[in-house]
């Protein structure tokens, strides 16, 4: 092609070129085709200097997808290696949404990504040995119900009480008497002998009074104070 007509006056020796004198370069990746290994390079693609596309990353996650095993990772998330959003406590939530992180491992847990607690005691379904605590209840660490309460004046017991103007206990406060010195598991209430057992009891007439008993006490319990009916 004479010099006055041609675009490319440079094209490299042996180029096959078009109508101007340019170098061909079919695929239009701006790799000529004398030197390109990927003649048939998809259009948008970006190429390296072979003209062959270079690695994709769908999710934009800096992991290329012909290595990332978790191709559409939410956007803004961390990811690791293999391109997969990051989840420190191994809880199947990933840290982006991961509202409780230290989950303890084998713990169930929720869309938060914290541990389940199905009677919301406050222990995780994974400790706890009283699942079906009812509500509001005090637990221990094993989320069994607190049947004492410890006091200055010794161990207050939940649940016992008298009949209205009597102190004869009511059939609550004889069940709520015999699981406190059976403990919920059938043991003892307390290590090393009975518990001392507090309550407090209004009767008509009288003035409030504080009274302490042995663990074991009958149905009639003369002074003893607790909740009345």
């Amino acid at each position: 092609m004479k010099d006055g007509l041609d675009q490319c006056p440079s094209s490299p020796p042996g180029d096959k070129v078009d109508a101007n004198g340019c170098s061909l370069d079919t695929d239009k990746d701006t790799v000529r085709d004398a030197i390109d290994k990927c003649a048939d390079t998809p259009a948008g693609d970006k190429v390296d200097a072979n003209g062959c596309s270079l690695p994709k990353d769908a999710d934009a996650d800096g992991v290329t997808d012909d290595v990332d095993q978790c191709p559409t990772s939410p956007p803004g998330d961390k990811v690791d290696a293999t391109g997969c959003s990051v989840d420190t406590d191994k809880d199947g939530v990933r840290d982006a949404i991961d509202q409780c992180p230290d989950t303890p491992a084998g713990d169930q847990v929720d869309a938060n990504g914290c541990s389940a607690d199905s009677d919301k005691d406050g222990v995780s379904d994974a400790k706890d040995r009283c699942p079906n605590t009812r509500p509001g209840a005090k637990v221990d660490e094993t989320g069994c119900e607190l049947l004492f309460e410890q006091t200055e004046r010794g161990l207050v017991l939940e649940g016992a009480t008298f009949a209205t103007g009597k102190t004869t206990l009511t059939a609550a406060g004889k069940t709520a008497l015999d699981i406190g010195r059976r403990g919920p598991g059938g043991q003892s209430g307390s290590q090393g002998g009975s518990p001392r057992l507090h309550g407090q009891h209004r009767l008509q007439g009288h003035q409030r009074q504080d009274f302490q008993g042995p663990g074991r006490v009958s149905e009639e319990v003369p002074g003893f104070e607790g909740s009345h009916r």
